[in-house]
């Protein structure tokens, strides 16, 4: 497509698509005088290629592939970015700053949380793949349970009421947030009792352990390799999750859970 075509988009496109065209345009003739530098063709290119409506996003990204995001995630390191993801490559940028700074730095648990049940986003529910591709790192990438009430919200507004699976998932990942404040690496509850196994170094002192202890005698076990062994009222999933989410309540009453 010529420059003059990629005009005519203009006045049906979004702003955020016309802010790339005028910027693409800009490079046309920069480009027929500049050949080595390739990746002003290629934005003309993704021009060509996305011209429904609705692609202003998809523009974007595409821009922020082929030029970078800056001076610091510029086009030079874009290979560090496709190797590791975006995410990742930032969260690495973040602790290698805080090093440099002499600060201390943590490493994240990740838990394991396994309770017979599956929790996911039906294709019934959001169609798109993409989109559900999408909303599953979002998932992941939640940090605070503040932030998942909001996410649940905006799936209800999108999509209308969660379906069971989808509502599972996120009451899972809610317990996931709350392990991971505790340093818990895994949470099976496979068997007649939840297991929680700690990981390194967790915010929960050993007087709280033994205080229930003393007071879930009988349903409460440490066994080796700091795991607690719960006893819970029933079999059934949601029963193993409220064990699941009673247990981690009561670990936390008593201490200073890092953010």
């Amino acid at each position: 497509m010529g420059c003059a075509a990629a005009l005519g988009l203009l006045v049906i496109m979004s702003p955020l698509t016309t802010i790339f065209l005028l910027s693409a345009l800009g490079c046309c003739a920069a480009a027929l005088f500049s050949p080595k530098e390739s990746w002003r063709g290629q934005r003309l290119q993704v021009i060509a290629e996305l011209t429904e409506l609705g692609s202003g996003f998809k523009i974007a990204a595409r821009d922020l592939e082929i030029r970078g995001a800056g001076n610091l995630l510029g086009a030079e390191q874009s290979g560090h970015i496709a190797a590791v993801g975006f995410d990742l490559y930032t969260q690495l940028i973040q602790e290698t700053v805080r090093e440099l700074k002499g600060e201390p730095t943590e490493v994240e648990t990740d838990p394991t949380i396994r309770l017979r049940a599956d929790g996911f986003i039906p294709e019934s529910y959001v169609p798109d793949p993409a989109l559900r591709l999408n909303l599953y790192k979002r998932l992941a990438a939640l940090r605070e349970a503040r932030l998942l009430t909001d996410f649940a919200e905006e799936l209800a507004d999108r999509f209308g009421a969660a379906p069971v699976e989808t509502e599972w998932l996120l009451q899972t990942v809610d317990l996931k947030i709350q392990a991971r404040k505790l340093r818990i690496q895994e949470i099976d509850g496979r068997r007649e009792a939840i297991r929680v196994r700690f990981g390194p170094e967790p915010p929960v002192s050993p007087e709280t352990i033994v205080t229930l202890l003393r007071t879930e005698r009988g349903r409460l076990k440490y066994l080796p390799e700091d795991v607690l062994e719960y006893r819970t009222d029933g079999t059934t999933p949601e029963a193993r999750l409220t064990a699941a989410r009673k247990l981690l309540h009561r670990l936390t009453a008593d201490v200073t859970v890092p953010t």
